[in-house]
């Protein structure tokens, strides 16, 4: 996110904190925002006439199911030094604990997990291993192969942001409709996630959130519609996602017209 746009994005995060009873809200929403990476395409979709919609999911278990020796031939055939892919080898195995209590000291107990997430090498790591399975959908071209229901198809994924932060990851989409917007995380959501069971990795079936972020003045703004559902596959299983109600809400804080921001900040002040 460049300086300018941070700059204007928290210029306006302060006039929607303005709005009271909206701070704790409104914080949450850009949270999720900000942390996805989300917020620049919200506005060129905007600008270019488009409608923008997220799905967030959750992988489940992430460094249980992480392959150490994966990792390591990953991290070799990404080019870095055969010292540091021994070095992050021996580090992330055999990996034992002993807990203390006052001079008490218990016994060795095996610690299989190697870097814990609250480590500051884990958005590293869980970057460098799921790169390969996202590094097809954030590349320049705008289609790309999968198979759907058994069929060999290509989809245009033209709009497409595929981004992960740890276990935390996030798919956006840009079209001309919601409807369209639905289909395509669907399938991209496919795509992904058969990806990722390549690399042992799996979904969470509860965890997942759709926001569908509406554009000002539209008959569904009026409505306060929510927009479509998607429905993605999670190990065999069919879950429907629904947009998110609160989020929506914020949304329309967020996108009112500037005059309103200018109004309500000025009462307050």
């Amino acid at each position: 996110m460049g300086v300018g746009l941070d700059h204007c994005g928290w210029r306006l995060l302060k006039k929607i904190l303005a709005v009271k009873d909206a701070a704790e809200g409104a914080a949450k929403f850009l949270n999720k925002c900000f942390r996805s990476g989300t917020w620049p395409e919200m506005f060129k979709a905007r600008r270019k006439g488009l409608v923008c919609s997220m799905l967030l999911f959750d992988i489940a278990q992430f460094y249980p199911s992480i392959n150490h020796d994966l990792l390591g031939a990953i991290m070799s055939k990404q080019g870095f030094h055969p010292r540091y892919v021994a070095f992050f080898d021996d580090y992330l195995k055999d990996r034992k604990t002993r807990i203390r209590f006052q001079k008490n000291f218990s016994e060795d107990i095996d610690t299989p997990l190697g870097v814990g997430q609250g480590s500051a090498l884990s958005p590293i790591l869980s970057g460098l291993y799921i790169a390969a399975a996202i590094h097809k959908w954030v590349g320049t071209d705008a289609r790309v192969k999968m198979v759907d229901d058994d069929r060999e198809m290509i989809i245009d994924i033209n709009g497409c942001i595929m981004q992960f932060y740890v276990d935390d990851g996030a798919i956006v989409v840009t079209s001309a409709t919601l409807e369209t917007n639905a289909v395509l995380l669907a399938k991209v959501f496919k795509g992904i996630s058969t990806d990722l069971e390549r690399l042992g990795l799996r979904v969470e079936r509860t965890k997942n959130e759709l926001v569908h972020f509406l554009m000002p003045n539209s008959k569904r703004w009026e409505q306060k519609d929510l927009g479509p559902d998607v429905t993605i596959n999670i190990e065999g299983v069919p879950v429907v996602v629904k947009p998110s109600a609160k989020i929506s809400d914020e949304c329309d804080s967020l996108f009112a017209p500037i005059g309103q921001f200018n109004e309500r900040y000025d009462a307050e002040e």
